[in-house]
């Protein structure tokens, strides 16, 4: 009855396992890499994840394309974080942060577009508009699109946008970033609130970036030169633009730097994740390029991305039938030469420290957003009290089977149990 009972318990964890994780990519610890993709695999982090995107780019290079997509899903959370100014574990490897980024599942979905919205918050925080203080030639991007512009105030100028053929105001601008950390930037809307009792009347613009460069990469501390057009819906007249860019240089906080792809409105486009993370590995490389050329040979090889299934003790029904009796000989050994006590408390603590060992193996319950976290969560607690359960069935089976004399002793042990005192 005991190892049946196990048996089931264990068929139960691996029907329960296989439907909580059906469409998830393999983790990292259930495949065998090569030299190449090992050594990456156990790379560290670091404190700067926005340093770290060229070995997403190394991965991919050698096939790896779950693993470059898991990496770089971890990689875009952190990073936001990190240009909010809130600390990384080092410690942390690829391995760890390729399962952590599965896990967490995509960046948006189901209408929860936490990651657009932390965007758009670490933006409105870290970049600053800069405005001219001088007269300023017209940037070339101006003058291709209203030759005619005339001036309205330093660096802002009115005219026919040929574009569409609309009354607009054009805008020179600088972007200046004052996070930690670089920050990659596409086309965004930049606007200028000021104050409703100010008198001061409210633009917006659209600040397009050139086709071949549609992520501007803006390090710690720089500042980025863009040209802005006026949207169609700007409340604003170019005879008040003067006055609100006076405003909001004497209140910085007045002027908002949205980026179009993450407005927190909609959800977040995985093209536009693509786009930017591109940007962002661009940092590093020259990194790129002394890893790929470290592991040439197996590159021409076309053997550094090879990875073959590992066996895994969870999900092989013999494996489970033999421990199961190995269980009951251990149990019989112990309860038969010591005692049935000893038998149990051996078992239960064997058996916790084996439960321990099997979770830790699996998925973290901490997914923040995936919703199998929950069913792995219940697995979890319902495993937990499984060796109590099978302890408790064996004591009372041996008890049962002694009472009744059907206990299975061989004939030293029964001699020797069943031996008198010897007279004085």
């Amino acid at each position: 009855m005991p190892n049946a009972f196990a048996l089931v318990l264990g068929f139960a964890l691996l029907l329960l396992n296989g439907a909580a994780s059906a469409d998830a990519p393999p983790s990292t610890g259930d495949r065998q890499y090569s030299d190449a993709a090992q050594s990456v695999m156990k790379t560290r982090i670091g404190p700067k994840p926005s340093e770290a995107f060229y070995l997403a780019d190394a991965l991919e290079a050698w096939g790896l394309a779950d693993e470059a997509r898991g990496l770089r899903l971890y990689l875009m959370r952190r990073y936001v974080k990190e240009a909010a100014g809130e600390a990384h574990d080092a410690r942390v490897t690829v391995a760890s942060a390729i399962d952590l980024g599965h896990q967490q599942g995509p960046l948006a979905y189901g209408g929860r577009d936490w990651f657009g919205r932390e965007w758009a918050r670490m933006a409105a925080a870290n970049l600053r508009p800069v405005f001219a203080d001088f007269a300023v030639e017209r940037p070339p991007a101006i003058a291709e699109r209203s030759p005619e512009a005339r001036e309205l105030a330093p660096g802002a100028w009115a005219g026919r946008d040929a574009a569409d053929g609309r009354s607009a105001i054009f805008l020179a601008a600088g972007i200046e970033n004052r996070s930690a950390a670089p920050v990659a930037l596409g086309a965004f809307t930049l606007r200028l609130e000021p104050a409703p009792d100010s008198g001061v009347s409210r633009f917006a613009f659209d600040c397009p970036l050139p086709a071949d460069m549609p992520v501007a990469l803006i390090p710690a501390g720089g500042t980025r030169s863009v040209a802005c057009v006026s949207e169609r819906k700007s409340p604003g007249q170019p005879s008040g633009l003067a006055r609100a860019l006076i405003h909001v240089q004497a209140h910085p906080e007045r002027a908002t730097v949205t980026p179009r792809d993450f407005d927190g409105t909609q959800s977040v486009r995985p093209e536009a994740v693509d786009a930017h993370v591109k940007a962002l590995a661009s940092l590093s490389s020259a990194k790129l390029a002394t890893l790929l050329a470290r592991f040439e040979k197996c590159a021409k090889d076309a053997t550094c991305g090879e990875a073959t299934p590992r066996r895994d003790l969870r999900k092989e029904p013999v494996a489970w039938a033999f421990i199961a009796f190995a269980v009951l000989v251990v149990y019989w050994f112990v309860a038969t030469f010591v005692s049935n006590f000893v038998a149990a408390l051996l078992t239960w603590l064997g058996g916790n420290g084996f439960v321990y060992w099997l979770i830790s193996q699996g998925p973290s319950v901490k997914t923040g957003e995936s919703p199998a976290g929950i069913a792995y969560l219940v697995i979890y607690l319902a495993l937990a009290v499984v060796p109590t359960v099978i302890v408790a069935v064996l004591y009372a089976t041996a008890r049962i089977l002694r009472d009744k004399g059907w206990w299975i002793e061989p004939s030293p042990v029964r001699a020797w149990t069943r031996r008198t005192p010897r007279e004085p």
